[in-house]
């Protein structure tokens, strides 16, 4: 089995601009944590994560 590919999309943008995030290459039911932040002057500014089998 290949590596899995993780595609953002837009991949650059505002904060608030919605994006499709897709994991591919995964076993089904497989569990998969993404977490993503945004650090700015050294100081996060924003953090989320999202965990789904």
């Amino acid at each position: 089995m290949s590596a899995p590919v993780l595609t953002v999309t837009p991949a650059d943008g505002l904060i608030d601009l919605p994006r499709r995030i897709v994991v591919a290459g995964l076993k089904p039911d497989e569990l998969v944590s993404i977490t993503a932040h945004t650090r700015r002057r050294g100081v996060l500014d924003f953090l989320a994560s999202c965990a789904k089998a």
